[in-house]
């Protein structure tokens, strides 16, 4: 399980199933400080080879990045942009926090070390 803190948001990250096609596929929540209930999803999935966790989390990271830019692009809430993504309260924290979404998922790409 993958797990992250960001701004006061908690991101667990799992995978749960594989497809018929083969695909990886995740269960994640959200849980942000002062909102209830917490945000919990299965439809991640991973490409047609699979996926880690590790590259689930980079995906997810990557939606949340998406769904931050339309936020603020649309000043709030937009049918039909990346904010469908998520709920509001997801949206408007990504979009406060997109700087360390950011850096987590460059921190994931390129780890220290490895």
């Amino acid at each position: 399980m993958e797990t992250m803190t960001i701004g006061g948001a908690t991101i667990l990250l799992d995978a749960v199933d594989t497809d018929r096609d083969g695909r990886t596929v995740f269960g994640f929540s959200i849980r942000l400080d002062g909102v209830n209930p917490t945000y919990q999803s299965r439809d991640l999935k991973s490409g047609c080879q699979g996926g880690t966790e590790r590259e689930g989390m980079q995906s997810l990271l990557s939606f949340l990045g998406a769904a931050a830019e339309s936020y603020r692009y649309h000043d709030g809430m937009r049918e039909d942009s990346n904010t469908d993504l998520f709920p509001k309260e997801i949206c408007r924290w990504a979009a406060e926090f997109s700087d360390e979404i950011s850096v987590a998922a460059y921190d994931l790409e390129n780890p220290e070390g490895e």
